[in-house]
């Protein structure tokens, strides 16, 4: 059988797909991790603790990069979508939604996020500053892992997604006791689909 090869047409169809979404989730995307990786990081040195609430509920920067919301499909109750920049340009790139091993991986890194997210919240609300820096730290990593993970992705002609190193340096993932094999495991309803996701 002879083998097939996507077309010309297609393969620019896809860059061009690529470019227009980095031209437009790139932005918003570097201006949240700047803030995450820095201005969020000051704050709860200085145990600010309603700056931290304020990024990390509805609106907030932290948040605006990535959440997620819960809702009834038919007879299915309990379906989690993922919303949020992360999100969407992980499907741009990856040219599927949800389908692909990559779009899924990367959807695993963002949950990941979103998860400490909600933990770093957490902490902020009991004023807990050894919580919430552990739980600021396991959201740079998952950060800079999608980051790595979706310039693979990426062709070099469409430009891989650069950031500035951050402020308080980048944090080994081994120092969480995480690692790739480690976030893998269960089966999850993401975005209406059961999906084999990375454990949140």
């Amino acid at each position: 059988m002879a083998a097939v090869y996507p077309s010309a047409a297609c393969a620019e169809r896809d860059l061009n797909t690529m470019r227009v979404a980095k031209k437009r989730y790139v932005p918003p995307l570097t201006e949240g991790i700047a803030f995450y990786e820095g201005p969020l990081r000051e704050a709860i040195d200085v145990k600010d603790w309603d700056t931290v609430i304020k990024a990390t509920t509805a609106d907030g920067k932290s948040w605006n990069l990535a959440h997620t919301d819960t809702y009834t499909q038919g007879i299915v109750g309990g379906v989690v979508e993922l919303k949020g920049p992360l999100k969407i340009f992980a499907s741009s790139i990856t040219a599927s939604d949800s389908e692909t091993i990559a779009t899924q991986k990367l959807y695993a890194y963002v949950m990941k996020f979103v998860e400490y997210n909600g933990k770093l919240r957490a902490a902020a609300a009991k004023a807990d500053d050894v919580a919430a820096l552990a739980a600021w730290k396991g959201g740079c990593v998952a950060l800079r892992v999608y980051i790595d993970e979706i310039n693979k992705g990426i062709p070099r002609s469409v430009g891989k997604l650069v950031l500035a190193e951050p402020p308080f340096g980048r944090i080994d993932i081994k120092t969480l006791g995480l690692d790739d094999a480690a976030l893998t495991g269960r089966r999850r309803r993401v975005n209406g689909m059961q999906m084999d996701l990375y454990d949140i």
